[in-house]
């Protein structure tokens, strides 16, 4: 299992790993503070599609949300890893 930073080109990263490798991540926590929840989903249902083709991705965060995330954010995230 590979974990991943949000500046990593996800689809170039899974290109190369292909399914011989988990990956975990990238996601970019600034976006809960600063985006709308439509767009908060839609990034992460972007990574989810760039990375799941040939499975073994969870998508997460790479480090800790910052304290003033709000918890609508953080359902929109949860929302996008369903499908």
């Amino acid at each position: 299992m590979v974990h991943l930073s949000r500046v990593v080109d996800l689809r170039r990263t899974r290109e190369i790993v292909r399914s011989r490798v988990a990956l975990i991540g990238n996601g970019n926590t600034l976006l809960f503070l600063t985006n709308s929840l439509g767009e908060v989903r839609k990034a992460f249902e972007i990574r989810m599609q760039q990375a799941a083709e040939s499975g073994g991705y969870i998508l997460s965060s790479r480090c800790d949300l910052p304290i003033e995330t709000p918890f609508e954010a953080v359902q929109a995230h949860v929302e996008a890893a369903k499908g």
